[in-house]
């Protein structure tokens, strides 16, 4: 197991290479993604939307009730959740604790290292449906779109 800059561990899917913050994250990925019998089995009352978890069912429940108990202690922005509003806050204290091991460029979160390795990979998922170009990152295309169609 590998480590980010700031003692984070980094854990990846040995099929398809997304990597995950946690066991437990990587293992649910594992379920959803990957196995042969991967139907959620929780339900949304109010819309009948499925989760694999209680805890992504509660955090869905927050969306109809638009509840956001938790503020930012320096903008006063609002989440619905503690760890959401604690991801947030990095962005304040300039702490970048993912580091491409590629590059060492620093994030501030996880979400954006991962959409930053996308660059060096030639992998290109995200097609434009007027020209059929191709990119590494969905901003890249929206970019695209907006700028030559």
């Amino acid at each position: 197991m590998r480590h980010h800059e700031g003692n984070i561990p980094e854990l990846s899917c040995k099929i398809c290479e997304k990597v995950f913050g946690t066991k437990h994250k990587l293992k649910l990925h594992k379920k959803r993604i990957h196995s042969e019998d991967n139907a959620p089995v929780l339900q949304c009352n109010l819309c009948r939307k499925y989760f694999y978890t209680s805890s992504e069912l509660n955090h869905h429940t927050l969306s109809h009730t638009k509840e956001k108990p938790y503020n930012c202690y320096f903008c006063k922005k609002t989440f619905p959740t503690a760890t959401d509003t604690r991801t947030h806050l990095l962005i304040h204290t300039k702490e970048k604790p993912y580091k491409c091991e590629l590059c060492k460029k620093t994030f501030c979160q996880r979400v954006q290292l991962q959409s930053h390795v996308k660059i060096h990979s030639n992998k290109k998922d995200f097609q434009c449906e007027k020209c059929s170009k191709a990119f590494n990152q969905k901003a890249n295309l929206i970019r695209h779109v907006n700028s030559v169609h």
